[in-house]
């Protein structure tokens, strides 16, 4: 019961620290950005997570032939995402800020990412939206407005 306990404990600490991380990688993204251009800030961070990621992959024990043999065509499109992810988020919070920025981008993952469940897109359980949950996405857009007046 206490390592089912410590293992929910766990997936609930994993979005704190990516929320952490996205938002960290997003300010330096943007600062390195505005010296070097945001282009060559979206290079460098694919890169480098690149070279991070066969890196760990290798050092558990993977094997390259088996990476790319498990190649789908799907997961390019995830990447072409990354790249729109970093590349809009770090410009962006030159123009409107980090919490901002940072906020209405919370806002859209969840809102899409509700659409995703409401239907069972691309696979995913159905979990048709229920009132609170409607409610608290309407809270959501009041408090991308409360934050962007000044």
């Amino acid at each position: 019961m206490m390592k089912a306990r410590w293992r929910n404990m766990v997936f609930v600490a994993l979005p704190l620290i990516a929320g952490l991380a996205i938002t960290l990688q997003s300010v330096l993204n943007n600062r390195y950005g505005k010296e070097a251009g945001m282009l060559e800030a979206v290079i460098f961070v694919h890169l480098f997570g690149l070279l991070l990621a066969v890196a760990i992959y290798l050092v558990l024990g993977n094997s390259l032939i088996t990476l790319f043999k498990n190649y789908k065509f799907i997961i390019t499109l995830a990447g072409f995402m990354g790249v729109a992810i970093v590349y809009s988020t770090a410009l962006s919070i030159s123009y409107i800020g980090v919490t901002d920025t940072i906020m209405i981008s919370i806002f859209a993952q969840i809102a899409f990412s509700k659409t995703i469940d409401h239907f069972g897109l691309f696979g995913v359980e159905v979990s048709p939206l229920t009132g609170y949950e409607l409610l608290a996405i309407l809270l959501m857009i009041v408090s991308v407005v409360l934050l962007r007046t000044k």
